[in-house]
Order: structure tokens, then C-alpha cells, then sequence
């Protein structure tokens, strides 16, 4: 009996990490709910709404971690690129043009 408990802790530390979402996954959502109160997903507004997201996520990240991984001007520009990268291949306002 005294081993399940410690058995379900186990399994919860193990699972936790494999959900977290990256400093570029979770700007790529910021940035496609952006692209959704814009009037078109125009190249400037994909931009814009792309800096928004990186700086917003990693201002408000309350350990300071994504915040660290933007240091130097070629890392904010590699988070920007796979950001883009996800947000089109997620953001179903750029993969379709219909809005939900």
C-alpha cells in the first residue's frame, strides 16, 4: 500500500517536464491569438505580433529562465526564427486564412 503514493509522485515529476512548453512554442500561441485580433496577418503584423510574444513571455516568466536565453542578439533573433517556424506551422489564421 505504502508504495503507490511514492509510485504516483514518481510518474507526476517524470511527466511534468515532457509537457512544459518552450520560451518559442508558448510565444508562437501568444503570437497567433495576436495575428487574431489583427485585421489582416500581414508581414509587419506577424513581426510585431512575434517581439510582443518573445518579450512578453519572457518578462512575465516568474523564474527569470527564458528571460536568460535571450542574452546575446543572435539568440533573441534564433528564438524569433523558430517562432515563426512554429507559428506557421500551428497558427490556423496562417495555415487557412479562416479565423476561429
Amino acid at each position: 500500500m505504502r508504495k503507490y503514493p511514492m509510485a504516483v509522485i514518481l510518474l507526476l515529476l517524470a511527466w511534468h517536464p515532457a509537457t512544459a512548453q518552450t520560451l518559442e512554442e508558448k510565444a508562437a500561441n501568444q503570437s497567433c491569438v495576436c495575428l487574431g485580433k489583427a485585421n489582416r496577418p500581414t508581414e509587419a503584423a506577424i513581426k510585431d505580433c512575434i517581439a510582443k510574444s518573445l518579450a512578453g513571455v519572457a518578462v512575465s516568466d516568474s523564474t527569470k529562465q527564458y528571460l536568460r536565453q535571450l542574452t546575446t542578439v543572435e539568440a533573441v533573433q534564433d528564438a524569433a526564427r523558430k517562432t515563426r517556424g512554429l507559428l506557421l506551422e500551428r497558427c490556423e489564421i496562417l495555415r487557412t486564412g479562416k479565423r476561429d
